[in-house]
């Protein structure tokens, strides 16, 4: 029986690989399923436990000024969290120098073709959606069922914060960053009861450090070789 002539077999047409543009329109669409997926997942639990995501939001139409106010603490509370992104980023330890190896082999080629609006909206689902899963949801809940005798709000917090660590894990540095700004969330969420601002501060925080990634992602990695 002769053998298969390789030359006769039909070809299969390779897909040709993503162009940078393509593969920053595929991350933002990835990311904001992922994000409406979470969204998902806190309304159906908060049904399922009768914890409402949005209870502590103001932005009713008959609260107004509560919204406004809730607005405005989340803008300034974005300061401080771009001064620890800023001593993580210029900080020469062993820690931030694997932090900063991950986001710029493993994060920012995801969206160094991505324009500053397209980053806009991956901010801003990722600080509507995980703020009413992690803070709205679960900080909540755990807060309302927990005695003082268990540490009450301040267990909520740690709970909540370090499953929020975990789902961002990359690295154990990056789940650590992450932990420490989930603290920061509920902390502000406990202090102003409002939703509103953790998920302001997320959303401002997540843009301005996306698009500053972008923007150094031609020279970063010199820098962490220096």
């Amino acid at each position: 029986m002769p053998e298969d002539d390789p030359q006769n077999e039909p070809e299969i047409d390779e897909a040709p690989p993503l162009s940078p543009r393509e593969h920053a329109e595929y991350f933002v669409r990835s990311v904001v399923l992922l994000e409406a997926a979470l969204l998902g997942v806190a309304i159906l639990l908060g049904w399922i436990f009768g914890v409402s995501p949005w209870q502590s939001a103001s932005w009713t139409s008959e609260q107004p000024l509560a919204a406004a106010w809730a607005f405005g603490i989340g803008v300034v509370a974005t300061l401080p969290l771009i001064a620890f992104f800023f001593f993580l980023r210029f900080n020469k330890s062993a820690a931030s120098l694997d932090l900063r190896r991950v986001m710029e082999t493993q994060v920012v080629p995801q969206f160094s073709s991505a324009t500053m609006l397209e980053l806009g909206i991956v901010a801003f689902a990722a600080g509507l959606c995980e703020e009413a899963l992690f803070r709205g949801f679960l900080q909540s809940g755990l807060t309302s069922i927990l005695s003082d005798s268990f540490g009450g709000a301040a267990t909520a917090i740690l709970v909540a914060s370090a499953l929020f660590g975990l789902a961002h894990y990359l690295s154990p540095e990056y789940a650590a960053a992450a932990t420490t700004m989930g603290c920061y969330f509920g902390l502000l969420f406990y202090w102003t009861d409002d939703l509103i601002a953790p998920i302001t501060t997320h959303f401002l925080y997540d843009w301005f450090a996306l698009v500053y990634m972008r923007s150094r992602g031609a020279t970063s990695a010199d820098s962490v070789d220096d």
